[in-house]
């Protein structure tokens, strides 16, 4: 029962830190929680010590992943593919449907080769910005984005960390699993264009037009 409350502590701890807690101190909470799980016994030092071997390359695949998109926009990579959308979006006779196809397109490709983190946080701001170039609004962009940040990573192994730890479990080759996940790749992207294309901004009721319960609404004379 204690092995089982010390794991279960330090699970929680775990994602305590990671929702409110950042650099060091999230690094600190890991180190202590897994401290606890290892001085109770509730995992032996061998059994830890081939997890964190298998997990290495996983890891040491997501730092070089990360750099190498930080690399990336700092190059400007990013702001250019957000100028292509926005220009093709221009000369188009639908530029709405233009905008939301190149995005779309643009979001699929950067999620495939860059991981859905590049997608999310270093792609969706400048395909806000390129909407609000031409003069649309941006909210389909950002929905692109975010969808595709989550469906279009399952063509490459490298697209999703999940896709790594099915890859080494399948015993295929690199480009075995991704001819296997190209066709229902094309068909998730083709579907979420299609979503994106369809579903429009949630109305919201300005605050004002909100009445609290029981109360009268204000004269107009």
């Amino acid at each position: 029962m204690i092995l089982l409350l010390a794991a279960v502590a330090a699970a929680a701890a775990c994602l305590v830190a990671a929702l409110v807690l950042d650099g060091v101190r999230q690094l600190a909470v890991g180190v202590l929680a897994a401290g606890l799980v290892l001085g109770v016994g509730a995992v032996g030092p061998g059994h830890a010590e081939r997890a964190v071997l298998d997990l290495l390359p996983v890891v040491g695949y997501l730092v070089a992943i990360l750099v190498l998109a930080t690399l990336v926009e700092r190059g400007g990579v990013f702001a250019w593919l957000g100028g292509i959308v926005a220009a093709g979006a221009r000369r188009a006779v639908d530029p709405g449907r233009r905008l939301v196809l190149l995005a779309v397109l643009t979001a699929a490709v950067v999620t495939a080769l860059l991981t859905l983190d590049a997608t999310v946080v270093l792609l969706a701001p400048v395909l806000v910005l390129a909407a609000r170039g031409v003069g649309r609004d941006p909210w389909p962009l950002d929905l692109a984005s975010v969808r595709l940040a989550n469906s279009a990573s399952i063509l490459l192994p490298v697209s999703n960390l999940t896709n790594l730890v099915a890859f080494d479990a399948a015993g295929v080759t690199f480009l075995h699993f991704t001819l296997l996940m190209a066709p229902a790749w094309l068909v998730v992207v083709a579907a979420e264009h299609v979503v994106v294309r369809r579903v429009r901004r949630p109305a919201v009721a300005p605050a004002a037009a909100v009445d609290a319960p029981g109360r009268s609404p204000p004269p107009t004379g």
